[in-house]
């Protein structure tokens, strides 16, 4: 696993941390800021989410640490996208085909080694931004 070492970073932090934590600030500072959520889009997030969404499908692991990892980081994902179709001018920029189709999946998501909670939170949350749009 490749490590990322800066002056301010404690020893082990490793590069799905760094995503896990960036998708989680993303997230917390989209949550009823519109303003955020539009600068979000407007600098190419909803092609960072894709990019993102196709990486984690790609992954296939019998690893249980690593499938919670990847369960996380597609529940941030969500929160920050959940975020953005709370803001109805929007909208309009969720209505790409693989951007539905991304959404659509997830609402049956279910990962092997995963607790039912975190099955149905996804679930949730992508049935919800596919109410929005």
């Amino acid at each position: 696993m490749m490590m990322v070492q800066g002056p301010h970073q404690p020893r082990g932090f490793s590069f799905i941390d760094l995503v896990l934590e960036t998708w989680s600030t993303l997230w917390n500072i989209t949550d009823e800021q519109p303003q955020n959520c539009d600068i979000f889009v407007s600098h190419f997030g909803l092609d960072l989410y894709l990019e993102t969404f196709h990486a984690c499908s790609e992954i296939k692991t019998d690893d249980r640490h690593a499938a919670m990892r990847i369960t996380t980081l597609i529940r941030n994902m969500l929160g920050l996208m959940g975020n953005i179709a709370e803001v109805p001018h929007i909208r309009p920029r969720l209505q790409e085909r693989d951007l539905i189709a991304s959404f659509y999946i997830l609402r049956s998501y279910n990962r092997e080694y995963e607790n039912e909670c975190d099955i149905i939170e996804i679930s949730y949350s992508a049935a919800g931004i596919l109410s929005h749009i």
